[in-house]
């Protein structure tokens, strides 16, 4: 069976056959495939649905496929199709895109149409978080006794022996300790009923070395600052004093302080299997250090187990890695914490279908701390080339909210060489919130087919490369709202004549380094298309450089490339011409066109806040991407990663919407089966050595003392302060007004919000408030999320989210009198009223529409299409600081056909949205369109029309939560329909309401607004 059409979860994988809407292939009886016209008729076959958390991959397989194919999408509960990102034609003739934006556990349809050929299906996303009850618990103490059972009161004194005993639903609850062990599973969980190993406390460690001190080495005679000990099993890590220690390649290397790349290195070891010695070089006496040597390979050995769990150990020391795992699925790793191995976390897949599948890595902290700062010609390619966590599985993997730093390599996804051209490796992943610092390579480094890889919201800080992609070769690979920042050498490297599908968007970076450049093409690339993104290079580099001639079908526009360099020195080079500024570049490439190289405007780069300020030019400049910026602030989205007055990046259709269609047709190639590296084992040593079980010192992570009030309470000031005191000097404290670290509780009051914080003081902030209005209390509490750091990178309160919380802050009591209250009203806007009708029946899409009536209509007609009506409101004459507090839509009816379409389809639904439905209203033109029938709303069922009509007048006060959607800067529009689309009684049954271009305006439609401002 085709690898993508295997389910491993039947909620959330899907193979959807039949039920197509296409026509079928002309095929005899018993006809071959040989027997097929020259140019058969397109059609789909079947659609798999991967859905992770928020996101889910769609792929559709066929005859004859088109370069590309829209994907909609509709929410249950919901009756508007909302518009996806296209999808688009990879190598093996496919369709392949994703969704994103989506609410966790929540059911979802999707339907994929190219215009003749239609398929649909539908999916439910995982769950934002495991759940898991033990049906028995097994309990461990490293200082038990042993022979115990595993029960409270006589656990076992090993985690293998509890291991060893669990079956399903099993819980081994492990006790503060340290253990020397690895981990290897003999038995599987079931669906949804884990073999769960948890740590019960913070202090669970899983050593892998023995420490050794005193007089363990000797001198190699003739030779200076050469040691050597007998070990009679070779090692793969070698740390001294808790840091990684450099490992040469060979003896040579050693002699002649040589590293890889024969760069010096002055320190080191080598182990020389012919004489059992573990050989290093010292510039002092090595026995006046702890060296740590591993015992054991790895923490956790996971080989073909399915639905295991393992979270909150600390695990350090290993020769190979804190876990390893082949051919597992449904594996959940979480709130771990793992240093000093070769590798952090290793997932690889070479087994059959069900195997290799959905696995979760999250909240861990993975670093290898280095005993010196070695050049990078000095790692690449060699021995010390060590990676924080590798996903190499099956299908579907989660890779969020983990802390990832002074690694060679951050998180890497997919295989490179020939394996690379095998679109199952790693199939569908998402890479998210993660955070990534101190990396001497490449932080994220997707490689291979990588088949709807979402690199998203990761924070990259502080790393030779940011993002390289070398080689996609097949795609779609999405890299979408990441950060960048203090890069040495370059933002983002393409590589190994990459021509698979890369969608870049909305990503910012940023760095004061002397010779970065943006972004380096070290070779030709092909089928990549950028859209609002930002790169600004404060330095001698280049904006961007293409060192080869070659590259073709990319399409990139709508980005904004600073270059700090003078007009008169290039700031592109592209196949080896310079270009000084974007306007050039333009003319002789097309690319950029609509692109910028002025600054882009950032509040604070240096100290990490790549928001906008009120004046970048990038604000309201991006291009519209369906599926990805639709629900943006203002009147276009804003370029860059994060939107202006969005801390988080918001849900995201095009003005100039880039789609696969510029992408070229390819050839299905013939692919050699894979070439899968086999997953090594290595005989763990016996050394015997007796270790010295002092652990290495750890500060205590930094806390908050008090959130105390600094001016008089009760108050009744616009602004109060409060002042909140950490333990210790700490960054990463978010200075936005619009922070993700500070919230409010309030009693009686309405619209209070944080409007600045100040440093007092590196371990004191001031956090301003500004009071709403009415008479109540107001109180600030801090919330861990683990931005927030000591100077030795130690999160708030400890690794994981929430355990540095401070809810009980000083209140203040605020005593301010009501504003008034005022109501305007508003008459609908003629010329962009009007009815849209239904394409076909059921298709949910506009067809005919009519914005010159007197009446517009709601209902149905005689083929069961359904009316849909649009009313606007100039709504601007509202006062930029007004707070809406009510708003009641009024419309008029001036007679039904047939029956009163109420009594046959319930009551009239209205959306709402800030601004218009469609796109052309953006351009000044006639905002009616057929597409605004279906075109994503502000909010769905913003308000409910009864019938209960007054002098034929009908109404709705719309939802409180539709007031946010009012625009105060310009138009409003209501989109209006029936909530069932037909009653499939092939009659007319529909509505007149005047509209804004009846003759008399006192029956035009009208929204009452009641406001007030402060």
């Amino acid at each position: 069976m085709n690898a993508l059409l295997r389910m491993t979860h039947p909620a959330i994988r899907l193979a959807l056959l039949a039920a197509l809407l296409f026509l079928p292939l002309p095929r005899s009886a018993g006809a071959t495939g040989s027997d097929l016209p020259a140019n058969p008729q397109a059609s789909f076959t079947s659609m798999t649905i991967t859905s992770n958390i928020e996101t889910a991959g769609i792929i559709v397989s066929g005859f004859n496929l088109s370069k590309a194919a829209q994907l909609f999408y509709l929410r249950d509960g919901e009756t508007i199709w909302r518009n996806g990102h296209s999808l688009a034609r990879i190598d093996d003739g496919r369709l392949a895109g994703s969704l994103f934006n989506l609410a966790p556990s929540t059911s979802y349809q999707v339907r994929v149409s190219d215009g003749a050929a239609e398929i649909s299906g539908s999916f439910i996303t995982q769950s934002a978080d495991p759940s898991f009850t033990p049906q028995s618990i097994l309990y461990v103490n490293a200082n038990a006794i042993p022979g115990g059972d595993g029960s409270a009161g006589a656990p076992y004194s090993t985690i293998q022996e509890a291991v060893n005993q669990a079956g399903p639903g099993t819980q081994v609850l492990v006790a503060d300790g340290i253990y020397k062990e690895t981990i290897s599973f003999p038995a599987s969980g079931s669906p949804n009923n884990w073999i769960q190993v948890k740590a019960a406390g913070a202090g669970a460690i899983l050593e892998g070395s023995d420490t050794l001190t005193g007089n363990v080495w000797a001198r190699v005679e003739g030779k200076n600052n050469l040691w050597f000990m007998r070990l009679d099993d070779a090692i793969r890590y070698l740390a001294r004093d808790g840091l990684r220690f450099y490992q040469y390649d060979d003896m040579r290397g050693l002699n002649n302080m040589a590293g890889h790349g024969n760069v010096t290195i002055r320190e080191g070891w080598f182990y020389d299997q012919s004489v059992k010695r573990l050989y290093i070089r010292s510039q002092d006496d090595p026995n006046a250090h702890a060296w740590q040597i591993p015992r054991f390979n790895q923490a956790f050995n996971i080989t073909a187990r399915d639905w295991i769990w393992i979270e909150g150990f600390e695990m350090r020391f290993s020769g190979r890695c804190g876990v390893c795992a082949l051919n597992a699925s449904h594996l959940t790793l979480r709130r771990n914490r793992i240093h000093n191995v070769h590798l952090g976390i290793f997932i690889q897949w070479d087994g059959d279908e069900t195997q290799g599948n959905d696995t979760r890595i999250e909240f861990n902290e993975v670093y290898d701390p280095s005993a010196a700062n070695w050049d990078w010609n000095a790692l690449k390619g060699g021995a010390m080339e060590s990676t924080g966590i590798i996903v190499r599985g099956h299908i579907g993997a989660i890779v969020r909210g983990n802390e990832v730093h002074h690694y060679f390599n951050g998180i890497y996804t997919g295989i490179s060489g020939a394996a690379g051209e095998n679109p199952a490796i790693a199939f569908d992943a998402d890479i998210y919130d993660n955070r990534i610092h101190h990396i001497s390579d490449d932080a994220l480094e997707p490689e291979g087919a990588c088949i709807n890889h979402r690199f998203r919201n990761n924070a990259i800080d502080a790393a030779f490369s940011g993002i390289s992609l070398a080689p996609i070769t097949y795609g779609p690979t999405w890299v979408i709202r990441n950060t960048v920042a203090n890069f040495t050498n370059k933002a983002v490297k393409w590589s190994g004549n990459s021509d698979g599908i890369v969608y870049f968007y909305h990503n910012t970076s940023w760095t004061n380094a002397p010779d970065a450049n943006g972004m380096d093409l070290i070779t030709p690339i092909k089928n990549t298309i950028l859209r609002n993104n930002i790169f600004q290079i404060n330095g001698n580099g280049f904006s961007f450089i293409a060192r080869a001639a070659g590259a073709s079908a990319n399409d990139w526009n709508f980005d904004n490339w600073f270059n700090s360099r003078t007009s008169s020195n290039p700031h592109f080079k592209w196949e080896k011409v310079n270009y000084s500024r974007i306007n050039d570049l333009c003319k002789a490439t097309g690319l950029e066109c609509r692109g910028s190289d002025s600054a882009p405007g950032l509040v604070d780069p240096a100290n990490g806040n790549f928001t906008l300020l009120v004046n970048s030019l990038n604000v309201d400049r991006g291009a519209l991407i369906s599926g990805i910026n639709d629900s943006f602030s203002g009147a276009a989205p804003d370029v860059g990663a994060f939107e202006l007055q969005t801390f988080s990046p918001p849900t995201q259709t095009p003005i100039e919407s880039p789609t696969a269609t510029q992408i070229p047709a390819t050839d299905t190639p013939t692919m050699p089966p894979p070439t899968l590296t086999p997953f090594p084992s290595v005989t763990e040593p016996s050394i015997e050595i007796t270790p010295s079980l002092t652990p290495f010192p750890l500060d205590t992570p930094p806390a908050v003392l008090s959130i105390a009030r600094l001016d008089a309470s009760p108050s009744n000031a616009v602004i109060v302060r409060f002042r909140v005191t950490f333990s210790e000097d700490v960054s990463g404290v978010n200075l936005s007004a619009s922070n993700t670290d500070f919230v409010l509780t309030s009693t009686g009051i309405s619209g209070a919000s944080i409007a600045g914080i100040d440093i007092e003081s590196g371990a004191s902030y001031i956090v301003q408030v500004n009071t709403g209005e009415g008479n109540g209390t107001l109180q600030l509490h801090l919330l861990d999320n683990d931005n927030i750091r000591d100077l030795i990178g130690q999160p708030l309160g400890g690794m994981g989210a929430g355990n540095g919380n401070f809810l009980g802050g000083e209140i203040y009591e605020i005593s301010k009198p009501a504003p008034a209250t005022v109501i305007t009203l508003f008459k609908s806007v003629g010329a962009n009223d009007g009815w849209i009708l239904e394409a076909q029946k059921n298709t949910g899409f506009g067809g005919t529409y009519n914005a010159s009536e007197s009446t517009f209509l709601v209902g149905d007609d005689n083929r069961d299409r359904q009316y849909v009506s649009i009313l606007q409101f100039q709504t601007a004459s509202l006062p930029n600081n007004a707070t809406i507090t009510k708003a009641i839509l009024m419309i008029r009816s001036q007679s039904y056909t047939n029956v009163n379409s109420f009594t046959v389809l319930g009551n009239i639904i209205v959306d709402i949205q800030k601004g218009y439905f469609g796109s052309l209203g953006v351009f000044g033109l006639n905002s009616l369109n057929r597409a605004d029938f279906q075109a994503p709303a502000g909010m769905n069922a913003a308000g409910a029309i009864p019938n209960n009509p007054i002098a034929d007048w009908y109404w709705t006060t719309l939802d409180a939560a539709a007031l946010q959607y009012i625009n105060l800067n310009g138009v409003t529009e209501f989109r209006l329909r029936f909530q069932r689309p037909t009653n499939d009684n092939r009659h007319n049954d529909f509505i007149r309401f005047y509209s804004g271009n009846y003759s008399s305006s006192v029956s035009h439609p009208i929204l009452q607004i009641e406001y007030h401002a402060p």
